[in-house]
């Protein structure tokens, strides 16, 4: 399914976008096929291929970029886990643990190389194949599917300045959102949250 103006949230394509929050904190939002993508970033042209290009920097696979941020003290939170994603550990030590292995052996591949190499906060977006199937474990409200939650939080963040200068229209900008408060965002609010691209 390609990106562009019309496009709409479904099972099976999932997207991987970024954006940034009033304080200038960057996240990393993984829809889940769900969740959706701000109008101002699918407008853009060639809008999929860019998006490729930051994530192939995240991964460590890009062989034109990379991340310019460096921090020794950095490390991660755990804020809440998917249901759906860790139906085979048992509680939130197990899930920690598995995180823990997974970047021990490819640091640059595993989610947690998202908060320590590169300062990023990580939302993902709720999913399952009907409602309730998957949650965020830990949070006590209410959430509906493509609702984005805080996954992994940095303990130092990076900013716009630290990612490439040919990047950085990618990534969506809010005026009102603040990462280290909001836990939840409204899929249905997500277009009026980011606005538009940073420039």
């Amino acid at each position: 399914m390609t990106l562009n103006s019309d496009w709409e949230p479904g099972f099976g394509s999932i997207f991987t976008w970024f954006c940034m929050d009033k304080h200038g904190r960057i996240a990393m939002m993984v829809n889940n096929g769900f969740g959706n993508l701000p109008r101002s970033l699918l407008r853009l042209d060639d809008v999929e291929s860019r998006l490729d290009e930051l994530n192939e920097l995240v991964w460590g696979e890009s062989e034109r970029f990379q991340h310019d941020f460096h921090h020794p003290e950095a490390s991660y939170e755990l804020v809440f886990y998917s249901k759906c994603n860790n139906k085979g550990l048992a509680d939130r030590g197990q899930v920690e643990a598995s995180l823990l292995q997974s970047f021990g052996r490819v640091p640059e591949g595993s989610d947690l190389s998202v908060p320590i190499k590169h300062g990023f906060y990580l939302y993902h977006a709720v999913e399952g194949s009907f409602q309730g199937e998957d949650f965020p474990v830990g949070y006590q409200g209410e959430v509906e599917m493509g609702d984005y939650f805080k996954f992994l939080a940095p303990t130092v963040s990076s900013s716009i300045d630290d990612l490439p200068a040919e990047l950085r229209g990618v990534v969506c900008i809010s005026d009102v959102v603040d990462f280290e408060v909001q836990s939840i965002l409204d899929n249905s609010e997500i277009n009026d949250l980011f606005v538009r691209q940073y420039c």
